[in-house]
Protein backbone atom coordinates (compact mmCIF):
# COMPACT_ATOMS: atom_id res chain seq x y z
CA UNK A 1 0.00 0.00 0.00
CA UNK A 2 2.70 2.13 0.98
CA UNK A 3 4.42 2.08 -2.69
CA UNK A 4 0.90 2.56 -4.43
CA UNK A 5 0.87 5.91 -2.52
CA UNK A 6 3.60 6.82 -3.47
CA UNK A 7 3.08 6.65 -7.11
CA UNK A 8 2.95 10.01 -9.15
CA UNK A 9 -0.36 9.35 -10.96
CA UNK A 10 -2.28 8.65 -7.23
CA UNK A 11 -0.45 11.71 -5.68
CA UNK A 12 -1.77 14.10 -8.91
CA UNK A 13 -5.28 12.78 -8.43
CA UNK A 14 -5.39 13.85 -4.78
CA UNK A 15 -3.17 16.78 -4.36
CA UNK A 16 -6.34 19.43 -5.99
CA UNK A 17 -9.00 17.90 -3.79
CA UNK A 18 -6.69 17.50 -0.69
CA UNK A 19 -5.43 21.06 -0.83
CA UNK A 20 -8.91 22.67 -1.84
CA UNK A 21 -9.96 20.73 1.86
CA UNK A 22 -7.35 21.87 3.53
CA UNK A 23 -8.01 25.85 2.41
CA UNK A 24 -11.42 25.44 3.97
CA UNK A 25 -9.78 24.11 7.13
CA UNK A 26 -7.54 26.81 7.06
CA UNK A 27 -9.91 29.40 6.71
CA UNK A 28 -12.19 28.23 9.84
CA UNK A 29 -8.58 27.97 12.38
CA UNK A 30 -8.23 24.11 11.53
CA UNK A 31 -5.27 22.55 11.08
CA UNK A 32 -4.41 20.57 7.93
CA UNK A 33 -5.98 17.40 7.11
CA UNK A 34 -2.85 15.23 6.79
CA UNK A 35 -5.25 13.32 4.73
CA UNK A 36 -3.05 10.91 1.72
CA UNK A 37 -3.67 8.10 -0.32
CA UNK A 38 -4.00 5.38 2.36
CA UNK A 39 -6.50 7.18 4.30
CA UNK A 40 -8.97 8.21 1.48
CA UNK A 41 -8.48 4.46 -0.27
CA UNK A 42 -9.52 2.95 3.39
CA UNK A 43 -12.55 5.53 3.76
CA UNK A 44 -14.11 4.63 0.50
CA UNK A 45 -13.53 1.13 0.57
CA UNK A 46 -15.75 1.15 3.81
CA UNK A 47 -18.22 3.41 2.12
CA UNK A 48 -18.49 0.74 -0.76
CA UNK A 49 -18.36 -2.01 1.76
CA UNK A 50 -21.15 -0.79 3.81
CA UNK A 51 -23.21 0.02 0.78
CA UNK A 52 -23.10 -3.63 -0.50
CA UNK A 53 -23.35 -5.01 3.06
CA UNK A 54 -26.89 -3.11 2.87
CA UNK A 55 -27.42 -4.68 -0.18
CA UNK A 56 -26.64 -8.03 0.84
CA UNK A 57 -27.76 -8.37 4.61
CA UNK A 58 -30.99 -6.44 4.54
CA UNK A 59 -29.43 -3.73 6.85
CA UNK A 60 -30.90 0.14 6.23
CA UNK A 61 -27.80 2.01 4.87
CA UNK A 62 -27.96 4.17 8.05
CA UNK A 63 -27.85 1.49 10.25
CA UNK A 64 -24.57 0.44 9.53
CA UNK A 65 -21.35 2.13 11.05
CA UNK A 66 -17.61 2.71 9.82
CA UNK A 67 -14.55 2.64 12.18
CA UNK A 68 -11.50 3.64 10.22
CA UNK A 69 -8.10 3.00 11.70
CA UNK A 70 -5.55 5.04 9.74
CA UNK A 71 -3.01 6.87 11.69
CA UNK A 72 -2.31 10.50 9.33
CA UNK A 73 -0.11 11.95 11.97
CA UNK A 74 2.32 9.27 12.05
CA UNK A 75 2.46 8.21 8.22
CA UNK A 76 5.26 5.72 8.97
CA UNK A 77 3.02 3.41 11.08
CA UNK A 78 1.28 0.71 8.41
CA UNK A 79 -1.85 1.21 10.04
CA UNK A 80 -4.65 0.24 7.84
CA UNK A 81 -8.15 -0.90 9.24
CA UNK A 82 -11.39 -1.01 8.92
CA UNK A 83 -14.62 -1.67 11.54
CA UNK A 84 -17.97 -2.15 10.00
CA UNK A 85 -20.83 -2.25 12.36
CA UNK A 86 -24.20 -1.87 13.40
CA UNK A 87 -25.83 0.15 16.19
CA UNK A 88 -29.54 -1.39 14.94
CA UNK A 89 -31.88 -3.55 16.89
CA UNK A 90 -32.99 -6.90 15.16
CA UNK A 91 -35.32 -5.72 13.03
CA UNK A 92 -32.68 -5.14 10.89
CA UNK A 93 -30.52 -7.70 8.66
CA UNK A 94 -33.08 -10.06 7.47
CA UNK A 95 -30.80 -10.91 4.70
CA UNK A 96 -27.98 -13.16 6.33
CA UNK A 97 -26.92 -11.44 9.32
CA UNK A 98 -23.67 -9.04 9.54
CA UNK A 99 -21.67 -11.39 11.35
CA UNK A 100 -22.34 -14.65 8.88
CA UNK A 101 -21.02 -12.01 6.19
CA UNK A 102 -17.58 -11.75 7.61
CA UNK A 103 -17.42 -15.41 7.09
CA UNK A 104 -14.36 -16.84 4.67
CA UNK A 105 -17.24 -18.22 2.22
CA UNK A 106 -19.09 -14.38 2.17
CA UNK A 107 -16.18 -12.20 2.35
CA UNK A 108 -14.43 -12.14 -0.84
CA UNK A 109 -17.58 -12.44 -2.85
CA UNK A 110 -18.64 -9.25 -0.84
CA UNK A 111 -15.47 -7.35 -1.71
CA UNK A 112 -15.55 -8.35 -4.98
CA UNK A 113 -18.96 -7.02 -5.48
CA UNK A 114 -17.73 -4.52 -4.08
CA UNK A 115 -15.21 -3.42 -6.37
CA UNK A 116 -17.81 -3.99 -9.33
CA UNK A 117 -20.50 -2.09 -7.98
CA UNK A 118 -17.47 1.17 -7.79
CA UNK A 119 -15.94 0.53 -10.60
CA UNK A 120 -19.22 2.52 -12.53
CA UNK A 121 -21.29 5.40 -11.41
CA UNK A 122 -24.42 6.65 -12.86
CA UNK A 123 -23.56 9.57 -12.63
CA UNK A 124 -19.85 9.13 -14.54
CA UNK A 125 -18.78 10.40 -16.03
CA UNK A 126 -19.12 13.63 -14.49
CA UNK A 127 -18.81 11.77 -10.94
CA UNK A 128 -15.93 10.24 -12.19
CA UNK A 129 -14.19 13.66 -13.21
CA UNK A 130 -14.44 14.64 -9.54
CA UNK A 131 -16.75 18.01 -11.21
CA UNK A 132 -19.48 17.50 -8.70
CA UNK A 133 -17.81 17.27 -5.53
CA UNK A 134 -18.09 20.19 -3.35
CA UNK A 135 -14.72 22.11 -2.65
CA UNK A 136 -14.66 21.70 0.91
CA UNK A 137 -15.19 18.08 1.33
CA UNK A 138 -12.12 16.88 -0.24
CA UNK A 139 -13.56 14.40 -2.15
CA UNK A 140 -12.82 13.11 -5.92
CA UNK A 141 -14.88 10.67 -7.72
CA UNK A 142 -17.97 10.22 -5.14
CA UNK A 143 -21.82 11.15 -5.39
CA UNK A 144 -24.69 10.04 -3.47
CA UNK A 145 -25.26 7.41 -6.21
CA UNK A 146 -22.03 5.50 -5.47
CA UNK A 147 -19.71 6.36 -2.40
CA UNK A 148 -21.31 8.66 0.11
CA UNK A 149 -23.59 7.05 2.93
CA UNK A 150 -25.97 8.76 5.47
CA UNK A 151 -24.44 11.33 7.27
CA UNK A 152 -24.74 9.07 10.40
CA UNK A 153 -22.79 6.25 9.11
CA UNK A 154 -19.93 8.10 8.45
CA UNK A 155 -17.19 9.22 11.00
CA UNK A 156 -15.90 12.09 8.79
CA UNK A 157 -18.76 13.46 7.29
CA UNK A 158 -18.98 12.23 3.83
CA UNK A 159 -15.68 14.20 3.02
CA UNK A 160 -12.33 12.34 1.67
CA UNK A 161 -13.42 9.85 -0.78
CA UNK A 162 -12.57 9.03 -4.09
CA UNK A 163 -14.27 5.48 -5.29
CA UNK A 164 -11.09 5.54 -8.33
CA UNK A 165 -8.56 4.88 -5.64
CA UNK A 166 -10.71 1.73 -5.45
CA UNK A 167 -11.10 0.27 -9.03
CA UNK A 168 -9.37 2.86 -11.01
CA UNK A 169 -10.34 5.47 -13.84
CA UNK A 170 -10.63 3.95 -17.69
CA UNK A 171 -8.09 5.86 -18.78
CA UNK A 172 -5.76 5.46 -15.39
CA UNK A 173 -6.06 2.11 -13.97
CA UNK A 174 -3.28 1.87 -12.19
CA UNK A 175 -4.61 4.51 -9.88
CA UNK A 176 -7.03 2.13 -8.13
CA UNK A 177 -5.36 0.13 -5.32
CA UNK A 178 -7.62 -3.19 -5.78
CA UNK A 179 -7.47 -3.02 -9.47
CA UNK A 180 -3.46 -3.72 -8.64
CA UNK A 181 -4.52 -6.52 -6.05
CA UNK A 182 -7.00 -8.75 -7.90
CA UNK A 183 -6.72 -7.49 -11.72
CA UNK A 184 -9.70 -8.15 -14.12
CA UNK A 185 -12.36 -7.48 -11.81
CA UNK A 186 -13.06 -3.91 -12.75
CA UNK A 187 -12.81 -5.08 -16.29
CA UNK A 188 -15.63 -7.78 -15.79
CA UNK A 189 -18.11 -4.69 -14.46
Amino acid sequence: MAAWAETPAVRARLAGPIAAYDQVRSARGELPSGAGPRQIFLHTFAHAFMKELSFTCGYGSSSLRERLYVDVAHPDRPMAGVLIYTAAGDADGTLGGLVAQGSPERLPQIIVEALRRSAWCSNDPVCLEGAASGADTGNGAACHSCALVAETSCENGNRLLDRALLAGTPASPDIGFMTRLAPGYVEAA
